[in-house]
C-alpha cells in the first residue's frame, strides 16, 4: 500500500519527535493512485437463508477492501452477515443493520475490512421466514500495483443549491451514496427508490452520509436542498456495473501503519471530495491495553475514534470529507506518545 513518510520511516519520525515535540506534521497530498478493483455479487429473489457464499477470489497478499451490502425486502427478518479472516488470522464478522431513514424495509452495511492473504470473505443470511429478499454485495479492493479494475464503475457527483436530479437509472443497479452538508441550518435530503419503494435520508451538518443503495430500473435519485441559492449540499454516487479491467476517474490514497509500535502525532493530509475508511486491530493479547486511532475531518465532516481491543477484534469506520482531514494514534498506557502495543491501522481515501 502507499505509505506516507510517517508510516514508511520510523527512524526519521523518532528524530523529528526529539526536536519538535507535539508538532503537527503537514504533508502534501501524495500523487499515489493505487490500483482499484471492483467487487460485485448479486443474489436475486431469495426465499430461504443463504448459505455462506464467497464474494471474491482470495487475495495473494493481505489487502484492504471497502465492502458495501444492501438487502432489499418486504421485511427486516432476514439479516445478512459478512465474515472474513483478518490480517492476524482471526475470524471476524459484521451484520448489516436497518437502512437509514424511517419506515424502510432494507438493510445496509459499509465496512472496511483487512483480509488475510489466501482467505475468502463470505456473505450469508439468517432469520429468513420465507419472505422474498434480494441481496447485493459490492465493493472496492485497494492495491499497490496491478491492472486497474475500474471498467465497470460509474461516478456521479455534484452540488445542489436547490432540488436537483442526481441520476436516472435505465436498469437496476447497486451504488454507494456519499454526501455532506456545509451549513448548519436548512433541510437537505437525498431520495432513491429500490424494488420496494422510496427511501429518503437526511443529510445533517457534521454527519456525512456513506450509504450502500440499490436503485431500481426506471427510477431516479434526487437531492433536495431548502437552502435556496447556496450550493452547500455535495453528493457523490458510485455505481457498480459489471466488473471489468480499465481505467477510471476515481483516485485513492492509502496510509498504512502496519505492525506499528509507536503512537503517532497528528498528521494533516490534503483531502478532496470523497470518503475515507479506516480500521485498526491488534493481535489477540492479554495485556488489556487498547491503541486508539483518531480521524478528524474538516468542519463539515464527522470524525472517528477507533480502538484496537486486546481481544483482537478490529474496529473500523467509514466517513466523508470535503477537504482536509488528519489522523493520529494515541497510546493508552498513560503516555499519549511513544512506545505502544503492537497494532496495525489502515486508512483508505477514495477521491471522487
Amino acid at each position: 500500500m502507499c505509505q506516507t513518510g510517517l508510516a514508511a520511516d520510523r527512524k526519521e519520525l523518532a528524530m523529528m519527535r526529539s526536536y519538535l515535540p507535539l508538532m503537527v506534521i503537514a504533508l502534501a497530498a501524495l500523487d499515489c493512485r493505487g490500483s482499484i478493483s471492483e467487487i460485485r455479487q448479486d443474489f436475486f429473489q431469495q426465499k430461504a437463508n443463504l448459505k455462506p457464499q464467497a464474494i471474491m477470489v482470495p487475495p495473494a497478499s493481505d489487502a484492504s477492501f471497502l465492502i458495501s451490502i444492501y438487502e432489499s425486502s418486504s421485511t427486516l427478518a432476514t439479516i445478512p452477515t459478512l465474515r472474513w479472516k483478518d490480517e492476524n488470522g482471526a475470524s471476524q464478522s459484521a451484520a448489516a443493520g436497518p437502512c437509514a431513514g424511517a419506515g424502510v424495509t432494507c438493510r445496509q452495511l459499509a465496512r472496511l475490512i483487512r483480509v488475510k492473504a489466501g482467505s475468502v470473505p463470505t456473505i450469508e443470511t439468517n432469520g429468513s421466514r420465507g419472505a422474498v429478499y434480494s441481496l447485493y454485495v459490492s465493493g472496492l479492493g485497494f492495491w499497490t500495483s496491478g491492472p486497474p479494475g475500474q471498467g465497470g464503475l460509474l461516478e456521479v457527483q455534484g452540488t445542489a443549491d436547490a432540488d436537483q436530479l442526481v441520476y436516472s437509472a435505465a436498469s437496476s443497479i447497486s451504488g454507494l451514496l456519499v454526501a455532506y452538508s456545509e451549513v448548519e441550518d436548512g433541510s437537505q435530503q437525498l431520495a432513491y427508490w429500490d424494488e420496494n419503494g422510496e427511501h429518503m435520508v437526511e443529510v445533517v451538518y457534521g454527519s456525512p452520509l456513506v450509504l450502500p443503495v440499490r436503485i431500481a430500473g426506471g427510477t431516479t435519485v434526487w437531492a433536495y436542498n431548502s437552502s435556496q441559492g447556496s450550493a452547500n449540499l455535495w453528493y457523490g454516487l458510485l455505481l457498480f456495473g459489471t466488473p471489468a479491467d480499465g481505467d477510471g476517474s476515481l483516485g485513492d490514497f492509502e496510509y498504512d501503519l502496519l505492525d506499528w509500535t509507536t503512537a503517532t502525532y497528528p498528521v494533516v493530509e490534503s483531502g478532496a471530495q470523497g470518503l475515507f475508511a479506516a480500521s485498526i486491530a491488534q493481535p489477540r493479547n492479554s495485556h488489556g491495553v487498547a491503541e486508539h486511532l483518531f480521524i478528524q475531518g474538516n468542519s463539515s465532516s464527522s470524525g472517528c475514534d477507533l480502538s484496537a481491543a486486546s481481544s483482537g477484534a478490529p474496529e473500523s469506520c467509514v466517513g466523508a470529507s470535503s477537504d482536509l482531514f488528519q489522523y493520529w494514534t494515541v497510546n493508552s498506557t498513560g503516555t499519549m506518545w511513544g512506545a505502544s502495543p503492537l497494532y496495525s491501522a489502515e486508512i483508505d481515501v477514495l477521491v471522487f
